[in-house]
């Protein structure tokens, strides 16, 4: 036979060749299952990650965006009552001011009533030289100097 023929012809092969060949089919298919199971599971476990990562992002967001709404209600509250503690401190001037033009007001009543009720510092001035007259002349009684004792 050429080696044509040869090659061209059925090869007997025995039954232990086929079953090792079978055998080491099997263990490249169960090889390549099992590395695909792995990629599987790897695959699922990164999305998992990216997934529990994005949540925790997200969830760190959340709580960054409430401690920053927290923080600007602080601060408009500590403006609110400071803007209420002045009007409050104004509004407390503003009385007190009141009170004391009102007092001026009524000091300076009393003194014009008091300047309408006087009489003018000439007219003072001349009562007081007519009560107080330069010499006083003293007259005495009648029957003053006598020293009769009913008899």
């Amino acid at each position: 036979m050429s080696s044509s023929a040869q090659s061209r012809a059925p090869s007997r092969m025995s039954g232990l060749d086929v079953a090792g060949l079978l055998n080491r089919l099997l263990d490249r298919q169960h090889d390549d299952f099992q590395q695909a199971v792995h990629r599987e599971q790897s695959a699922r476990a990164e999305a998992k990650a990216e997934v529990s990562q994005a949540f925790q992002r997200e969830k760190e967001a959340r709580a960054e965006a409430c401690q920053r709404e927290k923080k600007a209600k602080a601060e408009a509250y500590q403006r609110e009552q400071a803007a209420k503690a002045d009007a409050y401190q104004r509004e407390k001037e503003v009385i007190a001011m009141a009170k004391a033009e009102a007092l001026q007001g009524e000091k300076q009543v009393r003194s014009e009533e008091r300047d309408r009720n006087r009489p003018p510092a000439s007219k003072v001035v001349q009562e007081r030289s007519q009560r107080t007259p330069a010499a006083v002349e003293f007259s005495e009684p009648p029957g003053w100097n006598t020293y009769s004792y009913g008899g």
